[in-house]
């Protein structure tokens, strides 16, 4: 199997969304101000509390300035976002009004590095 592109966690977040999770981008969508952000399938998925898996979701970057294109090789604060709909991805632009913010996190460039940022948060 591939090389993921990069991996998510949260080093302030507990339970669901500190889990370290590869990361694939699937599409590189822009906002109305040029900012990219990263559709991305997420492995293991995450548990939603409707109880079903989610995974696919929107990275976006959580400084102003921050760039996710290409991606950073330091490790990286982004918010997690999910369509409010299926049809919001259809035309490769973002806007936030069509999303809704589930979390906000960090992407790394190796799983060692995310693994190591959620142990030395919960100490």
């Amino acid at each position: 199997m591939d090389r993921p592109d990069c991996y998510l966690a949260s080093s302030e977040h507990r339970g669901e969304w500190n889990q370290v999770r590869e990361c694939r981008i699937q599409r590189v969508l822009r906002d109305a101000d040029g900012t990219a952000f990263l559709l991305v399938a997420i492995s293991p998925a995450a548990g939603m509390p409707n109880g079903l898996p989610l995974m696919d979701v929107v990275l976006g970057p959580h400084f102003a300035g921050t760039t996710l294109d290409p991606l950073p090789k330091a490790a990286t604060a982004v918010y997690v976002f999910v369509p409010k709909s299926s049809a919001t991805l259809a035309d490769g632009a973002f806007s936030l009004n069509e999303h809704e913010m589930l979390a906000w996190a960090e992407i790394y460039d190796s799983r060692t590095a995310a693994e190591a940022a959620v142990r030395n948060a919960a100490r």
